[in-house]
């Protein structure tokens, strides 16, 4: 079965490891010049799928409906449900940021407005992956900051971020048709979620296909058998790539939350860099609960860079450890 551009799915799944690896690579020397390329590159890129979408929304120019999937904004993407998890790196990178380093209105005014084009993806998915990634990062960014002055300045700041963002998603939601976009898509359960064909179903119908097809069903095979996916990037793993396949990603998501966590502590430059994308792996880690995340470049993005400075973290712990002096701990700075 062929994947869109005329890739197999093996083939497109194959060249996004290689790219985690790549990712990797580059970032397991906790080089700051690369990493600050990255953040500005990814930061531009994100306004501008943005900037797109809020042209489609609004209809600012004709023919920009191509922004849009069925009335929310799904950008340069092909489905809003991958464009607004694409936002939430850079979010939660400005959002730390401004905690530590303070307000900046440059930042404010980026986390504004990319922050309106996450609203306007009206994905539930991407919403709660946002809430769950944000207080990941803010919760161990209070963790391991030692100053007790610092944590205070960052629970304000925190709390008026908060004002901030409640009153951008008033002002937006005073639009009548945003408003009541957010109204129906802010329900738990949606149509599609419940009875035949819905995502509920899908999924007890693939826990069956799961437990009597232990080499897996193939590429495609259970949207072709059922008409639909199951929506579950672990059941998609079972189902795909048999019982061994599906136990091997699910090692991978888990060994990958348990490695970032035991180096986010460490007081390094690269460490807020460290907990952004250690939150945002989290958070996309449970959208897969609800959504297949296997094909998003960003998840493989975030997977690289959690093992890169995870390994230049665990060097540094080795350089400090033989440091003449014993000491000589670097204080985390953001670029």
């Amino acid at each position: 079965m062929r994947a869109r551009g005329g890739f197999t799915l093996i083939e497109l799944l194959v060249a996004l490891f290689i790219a985690a690896v790549m990712f990797a690579c580059l970032f397991c020397d906790g080089n700051l010049v690369r990493l600050a390329i990255l953040r500005r590159g990814y930061i531009l890129a994100a306004l501008i799928a943005t900037a797109a979408g809020y042209i489609g929304f609004f209809h600012l120019l004709p023919g920009t409906d191509i922004f849009l999937d069925n009335d929310r904004v799904s950008a340069t993407f092909k489905d809003p449900n991958v464009y607004g998890p694409f936002l939430i790196f850079p979010i939660v990178w400005l959002l730390v940021s401004l905690l530590t380093r303070g307000i900046r209105l440059l930042d404010v005014a980026v986390l504004m407005i990319l922050m309106g084009g996450l609203l306007l993806s009206f994905s539930r998915g991407a919403w709660t992956h946002f809430l769950i990634s944000t207080v990941i990062g803010i919760g161990i960014v209070l963790a391991v900051t030692p100053d007790s002055r610092m944590r205070a300045r960052i629970v304000v700041l925190g709390l008026l971020g908060m004002t901030v963002v409640a009153l951008l998603l008033v002002a937006l939601a005073s639009i009548g048709s945003v408003h009541d976009m957010i109204i129906d898509r802010a329900k738990a359960i949606q149509p599609y979620d419940v009875g035949p064909g819905g995502r509920f179903w899908l999924q007890r119908l693939a826990l069956g296909a799961i437990l009597d097809n232990p080499n897996g069903l193939g590429p495609f095979e259970f949207d072709r058998i059922f008409g639909l996916q199951q929506h579950n990037v672990y059941m998609q793993g079972f189902l795909v790539y048999g019982w061994l396949g599906g136990a091997a990603y699910m090692a991978l998501v888990a060994i990958t939350l348990a490695l970032g966590l035991l180096t986010v502590a460490t007081p390094t430059p690269w460490q807020y860099y460290l907990i952004t994308a250690y939150a945002v792996f989290a958070g996309e880690a449970c959208e897969g609960l609800i959504v297949d995340t296997d094909h998003w470049r960003h998840f493989f993005l975030v997977l690289g860079m959690v093992w890169g400075l995870a390994a230049a973290t665990i060097n540094f712990r080795r350089r400090q450890a033989w440091a003449p002096d014993g000491d000589g701990a670097f204080a985390p700075v953001t670029a």
